[in-house]
């Protein structure tokens, strides 16, 4: 990489940072909001609201990152995520909390298109820097469970909402970061630059882009189900509720521990996608997924950490294996619209596993939700091996 790739990559890692942590930060703190808020199901249900509004705002943002400039669109996920911050921490019912949620999502959802498109674009060895990229929001997503467990303890957890936005205001503030040269994803590719709907319709239809699509969304539905309701499970079926090591959350360490178990799956997944046949690699780290979510759904205490701690390393493997598959299949005026559709689709229809989970969760406990997680890898597996195995890659698309 040459300075400019190295000095986006700085500030997409930074930026993902801080929008990977917001994704987790209502669920983190599910088990503490319940006492404000005493319905699981609802509260499941506002963890929906968030990745729908984000799904929406990633749609947005990633048709748009495609015609105008990445470093405005970056912008408004810092002002969008900082006004819904503050809305929250100044709400006082579930109908202004439910607003502020909203705002929060959409803030939140605008920047994996964007930011995703920048490095696919301009990163010459994208499995790789994607496979930093992802570990580097992960390593601050597992800051997130220790830091605010611990301060909504202490204070109430209002107060990480006020943190949160005072954060989100340091995204806008840093923007200029990004190099001019790569900020107008027109400057390369010129003579593709008029993509028109009929072109991008065309490339939907094509069988990988239709695979990759489908398992990203059946990812999904595991993904949100396991990252909203870990923190819970190992507060309740982990058995260790509010209990604290010096000043921390023991809930918070554990599960700040399995997040950054995750950021070096991340890692990891990035560097095994650069190395060998990302589509192979992505099919064998989907059917190790399904033991793992099986073994959650039985094992309690430690047994039940330790089997989180390994479903986080590979749930998390799979992310950059996926986004590669779309630099690799995808041309580079139509990647905003790609990732959009890989992040912003994909999270909204999956956004329902947080709301019927709650509502498994409230009716038949958290090992089924577990249990019902590890259908969707199994569905996936036959859709990789047919696409990916039986039949030949295609190189180029156009």
């Amino acid at each position: 990489m040459n300075t400019h790739q190295k000095q986006l990559l700085y500030f997409t890692c930074f930026a993902h940072a801080v929008s990977d942590s917001w994704h987790v930060l209502f669920p983190t703190l599910l088990f503490l909001i319940t006492k404000d808020y005493d319905n699981i199901a609802i509260l499941g249900l506002f963890n929906s609201i968030i990745l729908v509004a984000a799904g929406i705002s990633g749609v947005l943002a990633g048709y748009l990152s495609d015609k105008y400039y990445s470093d405005k669109m970056i912008g408004y996920f810092g002002i969008f995520s900082t006004i819904g911050c503050l809305i929250i921490f100044f709400s006082s019912n579930q109908t202004i909390l439910m607003l502020g949620l909203i705002v929060f999502g959409i803030g939140t959802g605008i920047y994996h298109p964007v930011g995703l498109s920048l490095i696919t674009r301009n990163i010459k060895k994208a499995a790789n820097a994607l496979g930093i990229h992802g570990m580097s929001g992960l390593l601050a997503l597992g800051i997130i469970p220790i830091t605010a467990i611990t301060i909504g303890l202490e204070f109430g957890w209002k107060i990480n909402f006020l943190l949160a936005g005072i954060i989100s205001s340091l995204v806008i503030l840093s923007v200029p970061l990004i190099p001019k040269n790569y900020r107008n994803p027109k400057n390369k590719d010129s003579e593709n630059d008029s993509v028109n709907i009929n072109s991008f319709k065309k490339l939907l239809l094509e069988k990988h882009i239709i695979i990759i699509f489908a398992s990203s969304t059946l990812r999904q539905f595991t993904l949100i189900a396991f990252f909203t309701f870990i923190a819970f499970g190992i507060a309740t079926t982990g058995g260790i509720g509010e209990n604290k090591f010096g000043i921390f959350s023991t809930t918070g360490i554990l599960t700040t521990i399995i997040f950054l178990i995750g950021a070096i799956g991340n890692f990891i997944g990035g560097k095994i996608g650069s190395q060998f046949s990302v589509e192979k690699t992505l099919t064998i780290y989907t059917f190790l997924l399904i033991p793992f979510l099986l073994l959650l759904g039985t094992l309690e205490k430690y047994p039940f950490i330790l089997s989180a701690a390994i479903t986080a390393l590979i749930l998390n493997g799979i992310d950059p294996l996926l986004q590669s598959l779309i630099g690799k299949f995808t041309p580079r005026n139509m990647q905003g619209k790609a990732f959009a559709i890989l992040y912003g689709i994909g999270q909204t229809l999956g956004s329902s596993s947080s709301y019927f989970s709650a509502i498994i969760l409230s009716r038949f406990g958290l090992k089924y939700v577990f249990l019902i997680s590890s259908i969707f890898p199994l569905v996936t597996i036959p859709l990789l091996i047919s696409g990916f195995w039986i039949y030949k890659s295609k190189k180029q698309l156009y």
